[in-house]
């Protein structure tokens, strides 16, 4: 057509593109064919016009609703039309009475809203919009009106919506026709609650669709008489039976076979089931899951379906036994027998006799009539039988024909279940039926399949085309025009190809079925021999076995490779007897018995075959009804909203046959005019004519006659015009408005040209009256200028020194103002100091005076003690006294003078034993000073040793150097030579040399670095051991002052000791008076008596004279300067015990020793009163000793406290030990890096030679690597057997071997092998670097979620036991302390030894350098793996969590959408791997913490970012996804989770202050202290500010609250400040020494090592470890 229009320039036509279909255009030259047209953009194109189409300049911006009224319809005209209604949310358009729905992939809740269904309800068709409404009305109308049944067929590819639009036709039929409300589910609701059930067992995942429904469904909807539904039934056709089991890739065979592999565990037990991947029927295809679709789920609600269907839980176990019936079927292998016939089989293996077997208790067959079945054939001849052995090929044909046959009866069995559950009424006459098919499909890869599904669009395309040119009839007929020569192109030839008998494609491939030896490439000949002139037949140039079949909607190739199995489907009688013998049944009534003679022989039978007749069936259905079409397209691929793609649409539009009914109306007469519309838009060729004719249709003729057009009609209401002459009018319309367009703008020009004129004349005549005014106006305003000026400059002047001072006086009180705020805030600051300093100082002085108050509780209860006991031996003293008489004294006498005796005695042999005391306690003391001098010397060796260490190290770096500028120029020289050797690759050499250089250079630099940190650790050495004397001066200064302290205390004894003597004196005078005054009576009575009370007093002062001498000598001698504290004390006590025994025997002999005769009172008085004078002393002693004991806890503690900074200084001095080995290890390590450098850039000859050069500089390398070391011998030497012990391990170890018991079997294998090689022990060794590159590689993938926490398990695991089984070593046993701190230090020593190995005293071991180093190693492996997998977590959650703020699409707020559910997934995946891998669960808890803090961190400053967040709709949507977080938590149990909740607190504060209820009613208080406790006061106010919702009844809080929380905000704070928002503190990383501390279970499992080890000869020591 468009190569019969002439176009004119100036015209808008449509250009064809390849990438957008059609492009609109304004043509600017046009020669001939060729026509430069210039598109919107601005660019130029060259054109033919075979290519182009006319654009209708009118056309109506909002398109129209059917398309036959377009004045051009053609290609671009369709798609333009359909793009702007599709644009305003317009998804429906008419094509005459054909419905386009093009599917907006989003909701539009007024389409199908209630009142739109009764908006349709009895309208015509065509008053309202166009709709599926207005097409099942029509229907309805129809059904009630002529009483035929309708039939609305809805069609579409994949993803077109036909699903949906087919659900709105059964709810607006149900709306027309529903029950009432009382009688229960609707049949509309049954067919709908059908639809799972049916999608489980019918649909799959194909190219284009993940849920394409493989079978027509065809729904017929009964009515009785008064037009209410009485009755529905579903009739399915053309069940894709052939993919149950051949799958291509990447599609998916049906859904249930996956639900049922994904069933909770008993159910896969029960049907021995495991992942879908082992089966064949499934595992021919890579696609096994769906993205977002959970099989597991899909199972339980298929099951839910299947009980509201009404399939009872006997059923549905029966229909699951036959699904994993046909897995099994699947997995049945088969080979050669090993009869005598050449042909024969059997099962392959184990395996096959395994599935044999289970598919034989499914089906509750036997299992050996089963084999029988597949395996050999009975053919019946004249009266005999014959029992034929099938091969291998043919008995896997038998096995499949059988899968397929069950499942097609199980699925009719279910549809007709689903039938008897709804309900069908057979007294209906009338019914309208919805047909939901798949349409045409056209792949990279068609077979089988897609031939059947085009051959039945190639049916329903003819089906369709004669309805259309049907209607087409009727319109004309209708309008009374001639049509008879009309054109109309049928599809029929390319049904007779396919289906035509004999010579059809399907015949021939049924004549191939039956011959066992054909072939796909036969059959592919056999085709091309006979369709070779065939005009839709052709053969593609680059394959042997394709064909091309050229459809209506285009050519597609077909692959014959599958296209014989698919198409067999033999019914063997042994299947069926087998099935209907069955013990269940179920099975048993999908086979009912065979008639006798299909028992005896095979009769064949092809799905192709089977779904010609299905679809026969289905066409004399639809013939039955008056038809009505729905025509869904996809607008994309991408499956998004809002955009409309124009190649896909037009090829869908191709497929639907909607291009192809626009092509039946272009054959006849496409545009169609009304009369009054036509003369409106056409007056304008001839404006005379609508005044002299007398009616519209006559004013159409001659206008058309003016024109000079030929073979158009004029019908009663419209004007018939063929294609191409609505151009031609229109050319002609154009070029008669471009001439009036010419004739318009020379009037009007002439008259502006006119009318400028006058004007100026007149301008000019008031010009000069203006003029000669404006001279006189402009001095008389110069006057009036000048005036004004000097009174503006006056106020403007004024004003300016107003606004000066005003702003210098509000800048001086804003001063003011801050100055008095900070000097209050100051005071404010300096009053809350004081009152805690106060605080402070109160709890302190309480604190003392509590400890006063104690201790002199505690001296009052010993005092009055002490008071009371000498009171009770007064009275008892009293007592005695009184008692006694006279012959008692005597006697008394006597026994005092033995005592005497005693005492004296006792006396004497104290003094021996005092001066062995003596001589014992100086010898003590000069092995102290021994020990003393022992201690310097040590130490003064230690420090000889550090300086002399120092100084070989220093030595070491020298020669280091030097070894390296010997290296260095060795290099310079090699290169040289290389440079000789080498011209051709100069450039590459001096590359590769100045990376060497760079090389050195940071070598050196490194060597730098080293011996600056050395120097530092020297100089903190030193400083430290200079510290450790201080500490030691102290500590002698400290004893010096606390041995004069008791000296001084001693020298307070000798003196009360002195008085005490004084004092006996004394007393010896008074007694010699007393004798004296005596009277003479008793003289001589007396005398005697006196004289030998006077010289025992004398003997007892004496003694005392001789004891306090021995007191001040042993003061002198017991107590030197290195007298230990605990020695003095026990001394002194003894010593105060035995005065106290002394002085109390004093005190008896001295009332014993008064005779009868004496009774002077004031004698004994005096006596008494001097022996009291003796206690008291007495007790001053025992407060002083107490004083004494005082002084020496205070000592003891100083001393503690003294040890405790030794033990420090002494861990310093251990970690500089280890610095310095670390630093030798890295030294060790640049020179393995320098060697490979080395060979690196020399050749292999030059570093043959520069190896033997360097080989006698450094030390021979041992076995295994170890190297030698003069100091210490390794523990075991590893040899070449040891070596490849030492690869078999790492080979073993890098598999993954998985968990014994909760354990990881890798970690604990390899601890046993280096704690059975002894590796922790050896001095230098490199298995532990081999270990460390080993893991390394292992974490080159670090996406690899599952790999991270394998290896975290294992490191941890391994770090664990090496914390509890190595030991730092120590180098010597110190010596024997002697001095009081020197066995408090070993006392502290011992208890921390004791309790850092209570954990297994008998695997502890003491661990060398390599092996400390390798677990701090381990620890930051550990460290960085938990990091990977915690960024990766983060990583995976930012997105979620971004789009959490963004999806509020949903009506319902509280209800968590799709982010909150793909968060709890992400949550799930990652808690699984962690809890497979068996990770610790205090790092699980860890990782969970930083977690939950970083989403709190991002909800929370997405709330306090963005104001469209802070609403009250947002709160309930965040508040359901943390519900949903808190539910998760309670899942996961505390053991893995911990207290991860609590990290939520900020958003889940800022949650509940957004959906609070009357806001404006909350103070201050309850809004920080009950609502929001833990949020700021910039939090809070940015959430106040920004706090909105549309509706007006939730306002927020009140301005009080908003202003009260602004001044308490910090005056230093900018409005831009972000210091609201919370941050990212979730990047610390962990403390592996948790990993041991939180450990329960701290001893070593026994877990099995791997089976390869354990054969392996070298490592029969594991059995040890089982």
């Amino acid at each position: 057509m468009a190569g019969q229009l002439s176009f004119v320039v100036g015209s808008h036509v449509w250009v064809e593109d390849p990438d957008l279909a059609w492009i609109d255009g304004e043509i600017q030259e046009s020669n001939n064919e060729e026509i430069t047209v210039m598109y919107e953009s601005g660019s130029k194109v060259v054109s033919k016009s075979a290519n182009m189409y006319p654009k209708d300049p009118e056309f109506p911006p909002n398109g129209v609703e059917d398309m036959t009224r377009l004045a051009y319809l053609h290609e671009p005209g369709v798609l333009q039309n359909l793009h702007l209604r599709y644009a305003m949310n317009e998804i429906y358009t008419y094509t005459g009475n054909i419905l386009i729905a093009v599917n907006p992939f989003q909701r539009l809740p007024h389409l199908s809203a209630t009142s739109t269904m009764a908006k349709y309800k009895g309208a015509a068709f065509g008053e309202q919009s166009p709709h599926p409404f207005a097409i099942a009305s029509s229907a309805y109308s129809k059904m009630i009106n002529e009483e035929t049944s309708q039939s609305i067929l809805v069609s579409g590819e994949s993803g077109a919506g036909k699903t949906e639009s087919t659900k709105m036709l059964m709810h607006y039929l149900a709306f027309l026709g529903g029950r009432a409300a009382t009688e229960g589910r609707s049949v509309e609701q049954q067919v709908l609650e059908s639809n799972p059930v049916l999608e489980a067992f019918g649909n799959a995942k194909t190219v284009r669709n993940n849920n394409s429904s493989r079978f027509g469904k065809f729904v017929e909807i009964q009515f009785d008489q008064k037009g209410r539904i009485s009755g529905a039934a579903i009739r399915t056709y053309l069940l894709e039976r052939s993919r149950v089991c051949q799958v291509s890739d990447p599609e998916r065979n049906y859904h249930c076979f996956y639900m049922l592999c994904a069933a909770p565990q008993e159910d896969v037990d029960k049907y021995k089931l495991g992942s879908p991947r082992t089966f064949h029927y499934l595992n021919q295809s890579n696609c096994i899951e769906l993205d977002g679709l959970d099989d597991s789920k899909e199972y339980l609600a298929t099951k839910r379906a299947m009980e509201v269907v009404g399939i009872n839980s006997d059923e549905q176990d029966a229909i699951f036994r036959i699904v994993a019936a046909v897995l099994h079927l699947g997995n049945i292998e088969f080979v050669k027998g090993e009869e005598d016939e050449t042909d024969s089989s059997k099962p392959k293996d184990e395996k096959s006799h395994f599935h044999l077997k289970i598919a034989a208790e499914l089906l509750m067959c036997d299992e050996q009539s089963l084999e029988d079945s597949f395996c050999k054939r009975v053919m019946v001849t004249r009266g005999d039988t014959i029992t034929k052995s099938l091969d291998p090929n043919a008995a896997t044909l038998s096995r499949d024909a059988l899968a397929k046959i069950v499942y097609s009866r199980l699925f009719d069995w279910i549809v007709d279940k689903t039938n008897n559950s709804i309900g069908q009424d057979p007294d209906s006459n009338n019914l309208i039926g919805v047909l939901d098919i798949y349409g045409f499909e056209s792949f990279k890869t068609n077979s089988f399949e897609q031939f059947c599904i085009n051959l039945t669009n190639e049916k329903l395309q003819q089906h369709f085309n004669q309805h259309v040119f049907k209607m087409e009839q009727e319109e004309y007929t209708k309008e009374e025009i001639d049509w008879s020569y009309i054109e109309f192109v049928d599809n029929q030839d390319v049904l007779d190809l396919i289906e035509k008998k004999p010579g059809g494609i399907i015949a021939l491939l049924d004549e191939a079925c039956m011959f066992p030896r054909s072939t796909h490439e036969t059959f592919a000949e056999k085709l091309y021999q006979t369709f070779k002139d065939n005009k839709r037949f052709s053969k593609p140039k680059l394959s042997r076995t394709d064909f091309t079949i050229n459809h209506y909607a285009g050519d597609v190739t077909y692959q014959t490779d599958f296209f014989l199995d698919k198409n067999k489907d033999y019914v063997v009688p042994e299947h069926a007897a087998l099935l209907s013998a069955s013990k269940c049944s179920f099975v048993s009534g999908l086979f009912p018995p065979l008639p006798e003679e299909t028992t005896k022989s095979t009769k064949f039978s092809s799905i192709a075959a089977q779904f010609k007749l299905q679809l026969q069936s289905l066409l004399e259905t639809l013939n039955a009804t008056e038809p009505h079409y729905i025509r869904c397209v996809k607008p994309n691929n991408l499956l998004k909203p809002g955009i409309f793609e124009n190649n896909n649409v037009l090829q869908q539009l191709r497929c639907g046959g909607v291009m192809e009914a626009i092509r039946i109306s272009c054959a006849g007469y496409p545009t169609r005019k009304n009369f009054d519309e036509f003369v409106q838009r056409f007056t304008i060729l001839e404006p005379k004519i609508l005044k002299a004719c007398p009616d519209e249709m006559t004013a159409c003729k001659r206008l058309l006659d003016r024109a000079n057009l030929k073979d158009y009609q004029i019908g009663k209401t419209k004007v018939f015009l063929r294609a191409g002459q609505m151009a031609e009018l229109d050319a002609c319309r154009a070029e008669v408005l471009g001439r009036s367009a010419n004739i318009i703008q020379r009037k009007i020009r002439t008259f502006i040209c006119r009318k400028h004129y006058i004007l100026l004349q007149l301008s000019a005549i008031e010009l000069q009256r203006v003029a000669r005014g404006h001279l006189a106006q402009h001095q008389y305003e110069c006057m009036r200028r000048e005036a004004a000026s000097l009174k503006i400059q006056k106020d403007f002047r004024m004003h300016m020194s107003r606004n000066a001072y005003k702003t210098i006086y509000a800048s001086a009180v804003y001063i003011q103002t801050g100055m008095r705020g900070m000097a209050a805030r100051n005071d404010l600051r300096f009053r809350k100091r004081t009152q805690a300093s106060i605080v402070i100082q109160d709890h302190y002085r309480g604190y003392s005076a509590r400890i006063y108050f104690q201790r002199l509780k505690k001296s009052a209860i010993a005092a009055q003690c002490s008071w009371r006991r000498t009171l009770a031996r007064r009275e008892l003293r009293k007592l005695k006294m009184a008692a006694k008489e006279s012959k008692a004294l005597e006697a008394a006498k006597n026994n005092l003078e033995m005592q005497v005796k005693e005492l004296t005695s006792c006396l004497e042999t104290e003094k021996r034993m005092r001066t062995q005391e003596n001589k014992k306690l100086q010898h003590a003391l000069q092995e102290m000073q021994l020990q003393l001098q022992e201690i310097e010397e040590a130490k003064k060796q230690e420090n000889e040793k550090l300086k002399h260490a120092l100084q070989e190290k220093e030595l070491q770096f020298q020669e280091i150097e030097e070894a390296n500028k010997q290296e260095n120029e060795k290099l310079q020289h090699a290169l040289q030579e290389k440079e000789l050797q080498f011209q051709e690759i100069e450039e590459a050499n001096k590359q590769e040399n100045e990376k060497l250089q760079h090389a050195l250079q940071e070598m050196e630099r490194q060597f730098q670095e080293i011996e600056e940190a050395k120097k530092q650790e020297n100089e903190k050495l030193k400083h430290a051991l200079q510290e450790k004397e201080l500490q030691f001066q102290e500590i002698e200064e400290a004893k010096k002052q606390e041995n004069e302290k008791l000296q001084l205390a001693l020298q307070e004894m000798e003196l009360q000791f002195q008085e005490t003597k004084a004092a006996l004196i004394q007393e010896r005078e008074a007694a010699k008076k007393v004798d004296e005054q005596t009277p003479t009576t008793q003289e001589n009575s007396v005398n005697v008596v006196d004289s030998e009370l006077i010289n025992k007093l004398t003997t007892e002062n004496e003694q005392l004279k001789e004891l306090v001498n021995s007191l001040e000598k042993k003061s002198i001698q017991e107590f030197p300067v290195n007298v230990t504290d605990n020695e003095l004390i026990n001394k002194l006590s003894s010593e105060n015990e035995h005065l106290k025994e002394l002085i109390n025997s004093l005190e008896k002999k001295t009332i014993q020793e008064f005779p009868v005769n004496v009774t002077d009172n004031e004698v004994s008085s005096k006596l008494i009163t001097e022996n009291e004078h003796l206690k008291d002393q007495v007790n001053s002693l025992e407060r002083k000793i107490d004083e004494a004991e005082r002084k020496y806890e205070e000592s003891n503690r100083v001393s503690d406290e003294r040890m405790n900074q030794i033990i420090e200084t002494e861990s310093k001095m251990i970690e500089i030990k280890t610095n310095v080995q670390r630093l030798e290890e890295k030294l060790s390590d640049m020179e393995t890096e320098n060697q490979v450098l080395r060979q690196q850039a020399l050749l292999s000859s030059s570093s043959r030679r520069m190896s033997g050069k360097l080989a006698p500089a450094t030390t021979p390398p041992l076995e295994n690597g170890h190297q030698a070391s003069q100091g210490s011998v390794p523990a075991k030497t590893f040899g070449a057997e040891d070596k490849e012990s030492v690869d078999a391990l790492f080979k073993c170890v890098t598999k993954d071997l998985g968990f014994s018991e909760g354990k990881p079997v890798a970690a604990f294998t390899l601890y046993n092998c280096l704690l059975h090689w002894k590796s922790f022990e050896a001095e230098k060794t490199s298995i532990f670097d081999h270990l460390i590159q080993l893991i390394g590689s292992e974490l080159e993938d670090p996406d690899n979620n599952a790999c991270m926490a394998y290896w975290l398990s294992n490191t941890s695991s391994l770090f664990f036991h090496l914390q509890q089984c190595l030991r730092v070593p120590t180098t010597r046993k110190p010596p024997t302390p002697t001095s009081f701190f020197g066995r408090m230090t070993q006392g502290f020593r011992s208890s921390n030894s004791l309790s850092s190995n209570a954990f297994d005293v008998e695997h502890q071991v003491d661990a060398k350098y390599p092996a400390l180093l390798f677990k701090q190693q381990l620890a930051a492996y550990v460290e960085k793996i938990y990091g990977i997998i915690r960024e990766s977590f983060k990583k995976d959650l930012s997105p979620l969590l971004s789009s959490c703020s963004k999806d509020k699409t949903s009506n319902d707020n509280s209800q968590p959408s799709g982010s909150w559910i793909s968060i709890i997934q992400c949550l799930n995946r990652y808690l699984k791997i962690l809890k497979e891998n068996y990770v610790p669960p205090v790092l699980v808890q860890k990782l969970f913490n930083q977690i939950f803090q970083y989403i709190n961190m991002e909800l929370f400053n997405s709330l306090l970012l963005h104001r469209e967040c802070c609403t009250s709709k947002n709160g309930e949507y965040i508040k359901s996804g943390l519900a949903e977080l808190e539910l998760w938590c309670t899942e996961a149990t505390e053991e893995y989770v911990g207290s991860s909740l609590d990290e939520l607190k900020h958003t889940k504060q800022a949650v509940r202050f957004l959906v609070a209820l009357q806001k404006d009613e909350l103070s201050y208080d309850d809004l920080t202290n009950d609502l929001c406790p833990v949020l700021s006061s910039q939090q809070l106010y940015r959430i106040c500010i920004l706090y909105s919702d549309d509706d007006d009844n939730k306002q927020s809080v009140s301005t009080d609250v908003t202003t009260r929380l602004k001044l308490l905000m910090t005056d230093d704070a900018d409005e831009d400040d972000k210091s609201f928002l919370l941050e990212d503190n979730t990047s610390h990383p962990i403390i592996v020494e948790e990993i041991s501390t939180s450990a329960l279970d701290k001893t070593i499992p026994k877990i099995k090592p791997p089976a390869e080890l354990l054969e392996n000869a070298n490592f029969q020591f594991l059995h040890d470890y089982c």
